[in-house]
């Protein structure tokens, strides 16, 4: 007998079938929504249109949050986009979802390959070879971890993994090329290089690299060409030709240049782009009322264009509205944080306003968003270097000689900051690589010479100096360092006079060697002398201001304030807006004791020129002594030292200032440098005594007020007695 179904079962069975029916339903309509977003997303990312692909992207995220998938196509929207921290923040999400994405795996390895993590990066691709040995990415990126860190071999061996996967891998004889630049192979580089363009003739990769080749080797003519056959490549990519372009500029071909951009602007693949280009081209070589024109018609098309108003931005701050600019270029990096050239305007425009620590924040701020970005790493090097950070100096500079291995530039700043830690070693054997790779240029003997100076190789480093000086015979900096080892020489002061002499003599319209010239003969006591050849360097060059400061100096010296007042006020006559001649005046009235109007002219300099900083280190010195302004003081002091980080009578200022504001330690550290240069200055002995006090360092302030009361007189001189007494 068949039992019969209750009917309850029926009428439960039948709500269930209810309920799952619009689940069901709606699964399949959300389904159908996520590949909607993902379908357009892909025609935007493919059209180059990446904000409109990563609103979609985002838009599909939001109704499947977990999909690895699209998180590492939105990763990849913002690596077009050079967003590469958002890049990053995907691809990390990504490889979290699904640890065996091997695709994600190796953008997130570039990018902290990028970033300078290598070992990071190499953890990524042995994921992805832990999976897949056959991946030859994941190898790729390998060879390029130790590539980096110079582990030739083990390069070597990435690549030939690579291409025992692949053998026809056009990317693995690329990194094949690059690995024989460093080795530096060339003609086998070439060969590499240009059998990766005959596997794959339509890559843009490959012909661009080509390109990079041939420009770092310095042909010209080849590169023009493989930039060229770049662009037939890829014919609806400007980037070939914006190279291009960049190329003649390289090659002083300004004509050239603006020709290119001209046409691409009117017919070619990406006519907004070029118009954009050709307006930062025009603000480059100054042709102001074109880029205003241009600009302008940006502007009409869409005020609200990011690109548009940073080039406005721009625009401001070459006609010298900084402040304007700068908000313009802010406001900017609101809407779009990693637009990286807005950030490096803003750090130049922060350096023009003596404002170091925002510029580094800012050029810091550009390096995490694009690591590659070799200006950014060159002016953090230089501004690391003027901080006297040298190891983060040289660091950087390092990262920029990776990408760019004969930048003479940085490799100079490496023997100089080398140098400057104390390790004539090192810095010798870098001078003597720039000897090597450029022996037509002065900088590598100068460098040498320094360095052997230092070791006290003394013939040896005047033996460089010459050579130096032979190759570059106005450069007076070499000439101070060679009469700085003829000193260490020992050689008569006569000698030294009659080598400067000589070179004056030879280039009779450098004035900076008559000005060394004319210091000579005044410390040697030929007084007179010294005077005509400083009246000779400022008639020659009538705005040199270091003869100014020299010359009127030495009127203060000898009595004749009167004389030097006269010549100063004379030039203000003819030339009103010479801030040296004012801030010699400021000189002349504080020596006669005339301390407010000496800080009126201080001011007046600084108003024509915020560069110049004696100006800056004398009104700081009257905020901190006279005016008890010490918040000024060491806002002017710090800016000095900015501006000539190396000048002891600068580093003392700045320690005293300091000093009053009762940062003991800190102001050891400038006081110590600035005693080691002007050991027999009773006031920097001074200063940095009483800093040793205030420390607590007994022993060390004993030694220096002793030192400082024996050299002679000086203001505050009863302290260091009283000191003196106390410590016993």
């Amino acid at each position: 007998m068949k039992l019969r179904e209750p009917r309850w079962a029926f009428c439960f069975a039948a709500t269930i079938l209810a309920l799952l029916v619009p689940l069901v339903s709606s699964c399949k309509t959300q389904a159908q929504r996520e590949a909607r977003h993902l379908s357009r997303a892909q025609e935007y990312f493919d059209a180059g249109k990446y904000r409109e692909a990563e609103i979609e992207f985002r838009n599909a995220l939001q109704i499947s949050p977990k999909s690895a998938a699209a998180h590492l196509k939105l990763g990849k929207t913002y690596l077009a986009m050079r967003d590469y921290h958002g890049a990053f923040v995907e691809l990390q999400r990504a490889v979290e979802i699904d640890s065996g994405l091997s695709d994600a795996r190796i953008e997130l390895g570039r990018l902290y390959l990028a970033g300078g993590e290598r070992v990071k990066a190499e953890e990524q691709a042995r994921a992805v070879i832990e999976r897949n040995d056959k991946d030859v990415q994941a190898y790729l990126l390998l060879a390029n971890t130790n590539l980096i860190e110079r582990r030739l071999e083990d390069t070597q061996d990435a690549i030939d993994h690579a291409l025992a996967a692949d053998p026809n891998s056009a990317a693995a004889y690329l990194m094949l090329g690059r690995l024989l630049v460093v080795k530096g192979d060339y003609n086998a580089a070439l060969e590499k290089i240009e059998h990766a363009v005959t596997l794959e003739p339509k890559s843009l990769e490959g012909h661009l690299t080509l390109a990079g080749y041939q420009k770092l080797r310095g042909n010209n003519a080849a590169a023009e060409t493989a930039y060229k056959n770049a662009a037939a490549a890829a014919p609806n990519d400007a980037t070939p030709l914006f190279l291009l372009g960049e190329l003649y500029l390289a090659q002083q071909k300004r004509d050239d240049a603006l020709a290119l951009l001209e046409k691409l602007a009117k017919d070619g693949p990406q006519p907004e782009a070029a118009r954009k280009r050709l307006a930062d081209l025009y603000l480059e070589l100054g042709r102001i009322p074109d880029a205003e024109r241009t600009i302008d018609e940006l502007l009409k098309a869409d005020k609200t264009d990011l690109d548009t108003r940073y080039l406005h931005a721009r625009l401001l701050l070459v006609r010298d509205d900084i402040p304007g600019g700068t908000r313009e270029l802010e406001q900017v990096l609101k809407e779009w944080p990693s637009l990286v050239r807005a950030r490096y305007q803003l750090a130049l425009a922060f350096v023009r306003e003596n404002k170091p620590d925002r510029a580094a924040a800012e050029l810091a701020e550009c390096l995490r968003y694009e690591p590659e970005f070799l200006q950014a790493r060159y002016m953090l090097a230089r501004l690391h270097f003027q901080a006297r950070e040298f190891d983060l100096a040289i660091e950087e500079a390092q990262r920029v000689l990776t990408a760019v291995p004969g930048n003479y530039e940085m490799r100079m700043l490496v023997a100089d900051a080398t140098l400057a830690r104390n390790d004539p070693t090192r810095a010798r054997e870098v001078a003597e690589g720039i000897v090597r790779d450029f022996p037509d240029r002065a900088g590598g003997y100068q460098r040498l010479g320094r360095a052997l100076g230092v070791a006290s190789q003394l013939p040896q480093a005047h033996e460089q100096l010459e050579h130096a000086l032979q190759l570059q015979p106005d450069d007076v900096a070499v000439l101070q360092d060679l009469t700085k080892v003829m000193r260490a020489e020992q050689r008569p002061r006569a000698e030294i006079i009659a080598r400067v002499r000589t070179q004056v003599e030879a280039r009779p319209d450098n004035a900076p060697a008559r000005l060394l010239l004319g210091q000579l003969l005044v410390e040697s006591g030929e007084v007179d002398q010294g005077v005509d050849v400083l009246e000779d360097a400022i008639n020659r060059a009538s705005n040199f201001a270091p003869a100014y400061y020299l010359l009127g100096s030495v009127y203060a010296q000898t009595g004749k304030l009167g004389e030097a007042r006269a010549r100063f006020e004379t030039l203000l006559e003819r030339q009103p807006n010479v801030a040296p001649a004012y801030l010699m005046l400021g000189i002349i009235d504080e020596v006669q004791g005339r301390t407010d109007a000496a800080a009126a002219r201080y001011k007046r300099a600084l108003e024509l020129d915020p560069n110049l900083a004696p100006a800056a280190n004398n009104l700081a010195w009257h905020y901190a002594e006279r005016e008890k302004n010490l918040d000024v003081a060491l806002e002017l002091a710090r800016r000095a030292k900015t501006l000539l980080p190396e000048d002891p009578h600068v580093q003392d200022t700045l320690g005293w200032v300091l000093y009053r504001r009762g940062l003991y330690a800190a102001a050891i550290e400038h006081l110590k440098d600035s005693s080691e240069k002007l050991g027999d200055n009773p006031n920097v002995r001074y200063h940095l005594g009483m800093a040793y006090f205030r420390n607590g360092d007994r022993q060390k302030a004993k030694a220096e007020l002793d030192a400082a009361v024996k050299l002679g007189k000086f203001e505050g001189e009863d302290e260091a007695k009283r000191v003196l007494s106390e410590i016993g």
